[in-house]
């Protein structure tokens, strides 16, 4: 009796087991499925939505200011070479406007370097101006981040936080974008001199 009672036991526990396994499963097929899922660069709260991304598209500012029915892409960049140049763009979503049409959203930064040192900036101006509502339309921030990979910097994982606040809504959303510093790219061996 004491053998069958053991038995049931360890076989509802297996059964529990998997049911949560397969509802773990589930979401993260739903999560792939779903391209608005939350991930840590891209979440929403309460209406409003934030989202970073880090790009080496010199051409961003271009493909962001040319009328366009679509939002323009601008492909994400997950490292870049000491000597080059990355920027770092906030795009905002849904933020509420007053009764005269106007929005106020801003945000912290904080960037945090291969090394461990910190670097912080608060109360950034994001998005400050009158708005004509149109429900899901995307903005960009007014507020850039340029960086540029020096000799002295420290090569590896550098981390963008910004937590952006919706004042007039009254919700912050936190978005993290992640780039890796390399070396300086070595000279090819070979290279035609001219000739």
């Amino acid at each position: 009796m004491r053998t069958l009672r053991t038995c049931l036991l360890c076989a509802v526990a297996l059964l529990a087991a998997l049911a949560v396994a397969d509802t773990d499963t589930d979401a993260k097929r739903k999560a792939k499925a779903d391209p608005a899922a939350e991930v840590e660069w891209r979440r929403t709260n309460n209406g409003f939505g934030a989202m970073v991304v880090v790009t080496a598209d010199p051409q961003w500012k271009r493909k962001w200011s040319a009328p366009t029915s679509r939002v323009p892409r601008v492909a994400p960049a997950k490292g870049l070479r000491i000597g080059e140049k990355v920027w770092a763009l906030l795009f905002l979503t849904n933020p509420l406007q007053d009764e005269k049409g106007n929005v106020d959203v801003t945000c912290d930064l904080r960037m945090i370097r291969p090394n461990g040192r910190i670097s912080e900036h608060r109360d950034v101006k994001a998005l400050r101006k009158k708005t004509i509502p149109v429900p899901g339309q995307t903005y960009m921030s007014e507020f850039v981040l340029t960086m540029v990979g020096e000799e002295k910097d420290p090569v590896g994982e550098w981390v963008v936080e910004f937590v952006v606040r919706d004042r007039k809504r009254g919700v912050e959303v936190p978005v993290v974008s992640r780039y890796t510093l390399l070396p300086k790219a070595a000279p090819q061996l070979g290279a035609s001199s001219g000739r």
